[in-house]
């Protein structure tokens, strides 16, 4: 299935145990109105995720420090960066 998920695709709220996004965000803010589509992969990735167990695993070339502001206006809690070697 292809879609766009900064315009929202369709599945229910809580669809997802994991999330993986590889080098996505990155590419999102590379493009024409990057931090509103940012802020909305953010939040459908929120909506989409199980709020019990759901993991969203984020891999960036940026400096979490850089990425964090995305998440910082949303309902997240408990988000962690981790770097890995």
């Amino acid at each position: 299935e292809v879609g766009d998920i900064t315009e929202g695709i369709h599945y229910p709220d809580e669809s997802f145990d994991l999330i993986i996004c590889k080098k996505t965000l990155d590419v999102i803010l590379c493009g024409v109105g990057s931090v509103a589509n940012a802020r909305s992969f953010i939040s459908e990735c929120f909506r989409l995720l199980n709020k019990d167990h759901g993991v969203m695993m984020i891999l960036s070339s940026a400096k979490p420090e850089d990425r964090a502001f995305y998440f910082e206006n949303d309902a997240w809690t408990g988000v962690e960066n981790i770097k890995l070697p």
